[in-house]
């Protein structure tokens, strides 16, 4: 899919379809939540690329996309704000350095920075299991430890 959005200078569908897909298909999630998840996703995506000022240097695809595609995950596996907050944090911190000038001069790799979040959209949503794994455990285990006192 290259549509685009000349408001958010760039393709905010092409990263978030793929990093949806594969979760929402894991997960069983039904169209309504699914076209809710790329709805959000797509917004994010277009308002933080109208946002920023990328440097020209700089081609847009596999930067401010990601950020919109941890939002749509966030949306499909129901997290709470705060998970949120911290998948939205570390999927900002994902971003690609890209080239426009490689681009310009034939390069076809630009054709690969959208599709660079769909892993690292995975990775950042175990990484928020493990998180939340890790709170759950410990607070059982905090609890365990107080029931001695």
């Amino acid at each position: 899919m290259d549509e685009g959005n000349q408001f958010a200078r760039g393709h905010p569908a092409i990263h978030v379809l793929p990093a949806i897909l594969s979760i929402s298909s894991k997960k069983n999630n039904n169209y309504k939540e699914f076209l809710e998840a790329f709805i959000i996703g797509y917004d994010v995506a277009a308002r933080i690329g109208l946002a920023c000022n990328l440097n020209l240097n700089m081609h847009p695809h596999g930067t401010w996309g990601g950020v919109g595609a941890a939002a749509a995950l966030a949306r499909l596996l129901k997290l709470d704000g705060n998970d949120t907050k911290e998948l939205l944090n570390i999927a900002s911190s994902l971003t690609l350095a890209t080239s426009r000038k490689t681009m310009l001069e034939g390069g076809t790799v630009r054709n690969t920075y959208a599709g660079h979040f769909k892993p690292n959209g995975l990775n950042v949503s175990k990484i928020i299991d493990c998180r939340i794994l890790w709170r759950n455990r410990w607070n059982k285990i905090c609890f365990w430890i107080s029931s001695f006192k």
